[in-house]
């Protein structure tokens, strides 16, 4: 994901970003797919390679797709509402994906998990690439710089630098658990896969109003000073630390998804403001 997110950014900038978009979801519904018949350790090796270079195709174009068609003041807000969806598709997910690999085997949940997919690429068809610039005021310019151009401007940001930074230390947390929390749950609470799931699953619904109330404040604290954009994540992630404490430390139910909650809505939070702030 993370190796393939600038090239295709590259490629956002110069081609039709809706044919990229659809392209690269229909390639990575397939390697979903095809997760659940590897055979051995290096095909599912491959395939999930496969599947996060696929996706790294949605960020940058529908950002970007996003930009043009809202006004500057109106982006933390709407981007934040775009990337709220995968709140919504992490509980379907991980509570569907759980309850079939519980009954009908994790090849099962992961065939299942791609088919859909391929119908949202197809729907995706049906929208209008948005014209470059169009939310704008005056007269945007349309000029694409050179990839090494860009870098060296970027390299020259201390923004964007201490930006990034925040932003690495963030998905790095996330990431953990998203990839821990369920054998957590198994291992150390003894769960079963559909009790993991569900547990997760719901608890994402959290992360929704995280989204979507951190680029609202964002959106509506930078109207008086814009460094809000920067001060409104900044303290959600750190907020967000004592859900994760009670998450990983609790034995009691309650309390344990309780921290997972807050921990999700919390860092949920940072997202549409950070989004804005690149574009």
């Amino acid at each position: 994901y993370a190796f393939m997110g600038m090239p295709i950014g590259y490629l956002a900038d110069r081609f039709n970003r809706r044919n990229i978009i659809v392209i690269g979801m229909t390639f990575w519904s397939a390697m979903t797919c095809l997760t659940g018949l590897a055979a051995n350790i290096w095909q599912l090796a491959v395939v999930r390679f496969l599947m996060g270079a696929g996706e790294a195709s949605s960020g940058p174009p529908s950002n970007t797709m996003v930009v043009d068609l809202y006004p500057k003041e109106k982006r933390p807000f709407v981007l934040a509402i775009l990337w709220g969806g995968v709140s919504l598709g992490s509980v379907v997910a991980l509570v569907g994906g759980g309850w079939v690999s519980q009954h009908y085997g994790w090849r099962t949940a992961f065939v299942w998990s791609g088919i859909p997919g391929f119908f949202l690429a197809g729907f995706l068809l049906f929208t209008k690439e948005p014209v470059r610039g169009a939310s704008d005021k005056g007269k945007a310019s349309l000029d694409v710089s050179s990839f090494w151009g860009t870098i060296g401007f970027l390299a020259t940001s201390k923004t964007y630098i201490f930006m990034a930074l925040g932003g690495v230390v963030m998905a790095i947390g996330m990431s953990s658990q998203g990839a821990w929390a369920v054998p957590f749950l198994i291992r150390v609470h003894h769960f079963n896969t559909t009790q993991a799931g569900a547990f997760l699953g719901w608890n994402r619904l959290a992360s929704l109003p995280g989204y979507v109330l951190g680029g609202y404040f964002a959106t509506a604290f930078s109207r008086w000073d814009e460094r809000w954009q920067f001060w409104v994540p900044a303290l959600a992630c750190v907020l967000g630390v004592p859900g994760g404490v009670f998450f990983l430390f609790s034995s009691v139910p309650w309390i344990m998804f309780t921290g997972y909650f807050l921990m999700s809505f919390f860092t949920a939070m940072h997202f549409g403001p950070l989004m804005a702030i690149c574009q």
